[in-house]
């Protein structure tokens, strides 16, 4: 769910995916407008509009609502509206003035709005935060006159202006995307504990334990078991894997059918499909290939293990000036170091070995 900005002048450009919502048939015209207002004077460490909500910026939530790409500006408090707008203003029949401090309002919510101002034939219609106006009375007119009220709903209007509006507006996204979850088939054991956000995705059929963090712009495949304390970060996890508790992966990719033990550490790395990985093992900045286990306790660090490797418990592939590099069927027993050297095919590594030269097969 990438956002790819790009400021000109006062002019903001936003692409976002669409909101959590069915379609529905009904369409009206209409161009979009988020006005940011500077919120310097609420204290806080930067505009309100900037801060995230369940991982995505305020703005982008409103950007979301947007059935187009919204046009959006930086606005003074208490701006003139449509001075602001007119030179943006297009063929469409209405124009659509949102707030980027109101990331509760969503699509369904825009077009139940559109609707109702359509069949009442308004030229103008004041939201709780927004605006609503005809086209053809915004390019004839300077001034707003004869306001009608849009009253439905008043909380999807939601205005964030402290850290207090936005922790209430991040229980609420929260919810929403758990549900969106859960829709899609996915069982969260305790969904009050634990966080998912709105730029990561879970698979059908997947089981997510309490307490889990499931974040930017990480995805989880179909079919797996998340257990309790887990932690993915920026990671891509394939389909009927599963992850043991208080495991940790960052950055890094999990293949099908793979399998890690409680308390493990995955950074910077690729763990190719059905591999076994046991307790507090640590794997930063390597690839593992297909079918290889690795026992408790190993550290992995610039390393590369081939397919149908086995790696007894306590053992280190650490790589130093090169990366330490172990081949296709070899097996490494318990408490083996393997320093930036490579152990080609096929060779056996006897328990307590240091190996600092390379290993061309057969048993060391």
């Amino acid at each position: 769910m990438d956002m790819y900005e790009e400021e000109l002048d006062n002019y903001i450009i936003v692409d976002e995916e669409p909101e959590f919502v069915q379609e529905t048939d009904e369409e009206i015209s209409a161009h979009y407008f988020i006005l940011c207002e500077d919120s310097s004077g609420f204290n806080l460490a930067k505009n309100i509009y900037e801060y995230e909500v369940c991982g995505i910026p305020s703005l982008n939530w409103v950007a979301r609502a947007c059935e187009v790409r919204p046009v959006i500006l930086r606005a003074e408090e208490g701006a003139d509206v449509i001075s602001l707008i007119r030179p943006f203003v297009k063929s469409a029949k209405y124009s659509v003035v949102l707030y980027a401090n109101t990331p509760l309002v969503n699509k369904q919510h825009i077009k139940d709005l559109l609707g109702y101002v359509d069949r009442k034939h308004m030229n103008a219609c004041k939201l709780k935060k927004g605006f609503v106006f005809s086209n053809d009375y915004i390019l004839s007119n300077d001034e707003i006159f004869s306001v009608d009220t849009y009253e439905f709903s008043s909380n999807d209007f939601y205005e964030v202006n402290s850290l207090e509006d936005l922790s209430y507006a991040q229980e609420v996204l929260s919810k929403k995307v758990l549900s969106y979850h859960m829709q899609k088939g996915v069982y969260f054991e305790r969904p009050e504990v634990g966080s998912v956000d709105a730029t990561s995705e879970i698979g059908e059929r997947t089981t997510v334990a309490s307490n889990v963090s499931v974040v930017k712009n990480s995805t989880v495949g179909s079919d797996c078991e998340i257990k309790e304390d887990v932690i993915i970060k920026g990671s891509k996890v394939g389909n009927n894997v599963v992850i043991g508790e208080g495991a940790i992966i960052i950055s890094s990719v999990i293949k099908d059918g793979v399998k890690i033990e409680s308390r493990a550490l995955i950074k910077n790395s690729v763990v190719g499909e059905n591999v076994e990985i046991s307790d507090n093992v640590r794997i930063i900045n390597s690839g593992i290939k297909d079918n290889t286990v690795i026992e408790e306790c190993c550290q992995i660090n610039k390393a590369r293990v081939a397919e149908n490797v086995q790696i007894g418990k306590f053992s280190k592939l650490i790589g130093e000036l090169k990366p330490a590099v172990v081949l296709a069927g070899s097996v490494l027993d318990a408490n083996v170091e393997v320093l930036g050297a490579t152990v080609y095919e096929n060779s056996t590594i006897t328990v307590n070995k240091t190996i600092v030269e390379d290993v061309n097969g057969g048993e060391v």
